[in-house]
């Protein structure tokens, strides 16, 4: 039982990291099915883009299949350069930052999408928030995913008497986590915005 557990601790240690993928841009006419066969994920229909390993872009090109292709990047998060945690809207410095202070914001419902780490949902501000769609599963568990949560706050948190008041409160507010494996990534924020796209 020990030796069948090291084993797959090993297989799963030795499992390329989503950061070694190659994203391939497919030239039309490529068959999917020859990609699919190969272990490709389908990131985006429409563009013909997917995530694949080295060794199958290899065959790709041999193929004839390829339009384009690179090495898919970790996307790199910016941090605010204050925590807002204050519930009063004049300490909100972001609103005058972006003029979001001179205008209103439009009426209910109107959709705006988040491509960023996952929402916690059981966050005060999101827990009872009615019009949040999530788009896919929200992972929020390992370090640094709690970005994904704070930019839903400064785009909708709903004006509720606690934490902070969103620039757009009554948005349908729609998220797509990019960080599947803890890390936002080039592949996964291609798909959401495809998917906010459509």
């Amino acid at each position: 039982m020990a030796r069948g557990l090291l084993i797959a601790l090993a297989a799963l240690v030795a499992s390329p990291a989503p950061a070694y993928a190659q994203l391939v841009q497919l030239k039309s006419g490529t068959s999917t099915a020859l990609v699919r066969r190969a272990g490709g994920t389908e990131l985006a229909r429409e563009l013909r883009i997917w995530r694949v390993s080295p060794s199958t872009l290899v065959a790709l090109r041999r193929a004839g299949a390829v339009e384009r292709s690179e090495g898919e990047r970790l996307l790199v998060k910016t941090r605010a350069a204050t925590q807002a945690t204050d519930p009063l809207v004049p300490t909100e410095w972001w609103r005058a930052a972006i003029g979001a202070d001179l205008v209103d914001a439009p009426g209910p419902g109107k959709a705006v999408t988040v491509v960023d780490s996952g929402l916690d949902v059981t966050h005060p501000e999101f827990a009872g928030r009615p019009n949040t769609v999530l788009m896919n599963r929200q992972t929020t568990t390992d370090q640094e995913e709690e970005h994904g949560t704070e930019v839903s706050s400064v785009v909708g948190a709903p004006n509720n008497g606690f934490g902070i008041v969103g620039v757009y409160p009554d948005a349908l507010l729609r998220v797509w986590d990019a960080s599947p494996f803890g890390v936002l990534t080039e592949g996964a924020a291609i798909q959401g915005i495809t998917a906010a796209a459509r």
